[in-house]
């Protein structure tokens, strides 16, 4: 039997180990930290996640509007009405905000250069074409900045429209890289996957969105191709 694996952010992982087997006949296999913990019912397995702190789960929710375990992941984004009811629903633009496909078209480039960005933080090589387009994506009026001497800066827009909110993410994404937040959000390096996940681990070392989901498939890929390799070479001897 197999058994499906289903990934959720949760706010609060212990109130959903708690709901999830009190209300719903799950069994905890896993929970290792307050911020994972693995659910198993039959064939089927919960993997819960806490988000990222603060603003920075905004730019994890943005690049995990699409994200593709088995290429048939769901695409949030799927056309500029779609992408119009997310970003309202995130308080980003003013709902009623006309969409283009160009903008759509922006918005991919500025999502999935943010996830070559996350992959590199999970040890994979840099693509620089998808973070020369999040960069050309970027260019375009947006927020400014008041400073005061007691508080944090604080970044405001003279309208909500898309470039503040592209922009509104790229500050997020700033602020993250200089206070040190930013290495722990990664791209799970997954085959087929990219999801992204937080680094709660005390020491960073998180490769996978869940060991179970796509370290598992990790592993069984590197045995089958170290037995390929052995037959191979059994046969030429």
């Amino acid at each position: 039997m197999t058994t499906a694996s289903v990934r959720y952010i949760v706010d609060d992982v212990d109130a959903a180990i708690d709901f999830y087997c009190r209300e719903l006949g799950f069994e905890q296999q896993m929970h290792p930290d307050p911020a994972f913990a693995m659910l198993t019912r039959g064939d089927l397995r919960l993997v819960h996640r806490a988000p990222a702190p603060g603003d920075l789960g905004l730019v994890q929710a943005f690049v995990n509007s699409f994200w593709d375990l088995d290429r048939d992941g769901a695409e949030q984004f799927a056309s500029p009405l779609a992408l119009g009811e997310w970003l309202v629903a995130h308080d980003l633009i003013e709902p009623g905000t006309r969409l283009s496909n160009a903008d759509l078209r922006r918005v991919l480039d500025i999502r999935e250069g943010l996830r070559a960005l996350l992959f590199v933080n999970n040890g994979v090589t840099t693509d620089g074409s998808a973070i020369e387009r999040l960069n050309r994506a970027l260019r375009g009026p947006g927020l400014f900045v008041q400073l005061n001497a007691t508080t944090p800066p604080d970044f405001r827009a003279r309208r909500r429209d898309l470039d503040t909110a592209l922009a509104l993410i790229a500050t997020i994404v700033a602020v993250a890289q200089i206070d040190g937040s930013w290495s722990r959000l990664k791209a799970c390096s997954g085959e087929h996957c990219g999801w992204a996940f937080y680094d709660h681990s005390r020491n960073q070392a998180g490769s996978w969105c869940a060991m179970s989901v796509c370290g598992s498939r990790a592993k069984a890929r590197d045995y089958r191709r170290r037995n390929k390799s052995l037959h191979e070479r059994r046969q030429l001897q």
